[in-house]
């Protein structure tokens, strides 16, 4: 956390108070050196008491698996395979991996768990 007065080109007159708080970063331009350091610690004050909301950056929401896997079929395999390949992804896809794998976000699914699924006599039925 820190509430910083500068200015922000030398010798311009022109002040800047700089908030960085819990990651979010913020810039405020004043007036005076004099208006900056009286508002820096109204701020500071604030920040502290929690009383001032920075607002966080926003995390986009996480990639699920089937959305992942239908972007991989409309792109490189609708573009790069065979209409009898394409039609064995989509078959192995909806009867296979998408009941296992297709609500959950890509980053939670681990290589033990995509290594586990390969050994299952589920992927070996259908290779």
């Amino acid at each position: 956390m820190g509430v910083k007065v500068r200015e922000k080109v030398k010798k311009s007159g022109v002040w800047w108070i700089f908030i960085d708080h819990k990651g979010a970063r913020k810039a405020v331009k004043v007036g005076s050196k004099e208006v900056a350091t009286a508002k820096a610690k109204e701020i500071d004050a604030a920040l502290t008491l929690g009383k001032l909301n920075l607002n966080p950056p926003e995390t986009p929401p996480p990639v699920l698996f089937s959305d992942y896997a239908e972007r991989f079929m409309g792109g490189h395999v609708e573009i790069n395979l065979k209409h009898s390949t394409k039609v064995s992804y989509r078959e192995a896809l909806d009867r296979n991996v998408l009941p296992v794998f297709g609500k959950r976000p890509l980053h939670e699914i681990t290589r033990t768990e995509i290594k586990d699924f390969r050994d299952s006599s589920r992927f070996t039925s259908w290779r």
